[in-house]
């Protein structure tokens, strides 16, 4: 009897021994609770579920050199302006002269990716350089931003051999500011230019007289080696200045004149035949007219 108590008593220690090490076995350790498992999803969905959203670059809205320039090149003073956006060159302005074989030359061109003729220039660094094809002329246009207000460059112009004054190649020097035409002190005038107000009172006159068939008096205005350049058509002279607006008899509504106070003014011009003129200038020296262009 004693030793069957033994024994089942033995077997009873077995059994409690093998569930205590059931109980114990890294499987069942391992196991998460339910209650730890749900703190786990609820902490993973706090993440970002596209992580390329924190990689977004900021959209860029201006640059340091943002704004308008105003400035000269160091040679003969002639106007150099252009408008700065993003740290890109969007528009320029250019007034140049050159002489070939004792043939005086004046150019001046407009141009402005919003207005046409040209491709944004990108800032690289503090620098921007670009080619610019106009008339028949290849210019050049590089600069460098010495500070945020102020800039320095050339302008390279090359004639080829079948310009108005044939081949001619000449570098000019310039420096710009930021706003200076209201800020800086204006350079020396040395190049015969004329006030911003008679300016405009010169391109009104001008249109006004070739408007009543009066081309004397607008030819009185008119230098004798005028550059004119109406649509395709690039020709020099006074006289044949005189015998293409005669010949084609057309009149001219002109409409948001600005000038500047080197003798350049820019604006817009409708002609009789319906044609629209959205790139004009016209350039002054000693009160003549010495370049004038209206392009589409």
């Amino acid at each position: 009897m004693n030793n069957k108590r033994n024994i089942l008593l033995a077997v009873t220690v077995l059994v409690w021994t093998s569930l205590a090490c059931q109980a114990l076995s890294p499987s069942d350790s391992a196991s998460v609770p339910p209650e730890t498992a749900a703190t786990e999803e609820e902490s993973s969905s706090l993440l970002p579920s596209d992580s390329s959203a924190t990689e977004e670059e900021p959209v860029q809205n201006g640059g340091i050199y943002d704004g308008s320039w105003v400035g000269t090149n160091t040679v003969d003073n002639k106007e150099i302006l252009f408008t700065v956006e993003n740290n890109q060159v969007v528009s320029v302005a250019l007034n140049y002269t050159g002489e070939s074989n004792g043939c005086d030359y004046h150019g001046a061109i407009s141009i402005g990716e919003n207005t046409g003729g040209m491709d944004p220039i990108v800032v690289d660094g503090e620098s921007f350089s670009s080619s610019i094809d106009k008339f028949g002329d290849d210019l050049t246009f590089a600069g460098t931003f010495t500070s945020e207000s102020e800039a320095s460059g050339t302008l390279l112009i090359k004639s080829p051999a079948d310009g108005i004054c044939g081949v001619f190649e000449k570098e000019v020097s310039w420096t710009a500011s930021k706003d200076s035409s209201v800020d800086a002190e204006p350079a020396e005038d040395t190049g015969g230019t004329v006030s911003e107000e008679d300016t405009n009172s010169i391109v009104t006159q001008f249109f006004d007289a070739v408007n009543a068939g009066d081309m004397d008096t607008a030819m009185d205005m008119v230098g004798e080696n005028v550059m004119f350049n109406f649509g395709t058509t690039t020709q020099f002279g006074r006289d044949n200045l005189k015998a293409y607006l005669t010949s084609s008899g057309l009149t001219y509504q002109i409409s948001g004149v600005e000038s500047f106070s080197s003798g350049m003014a820019e604006f817009k011009a409708t002609a009789s035949d319906g044609t629209t003129y959205s790139f004009c200038t016209i350039l002054l020296q000693d009160g003549e007219i010495i370049s004038l262009s209206l392009q589409p």
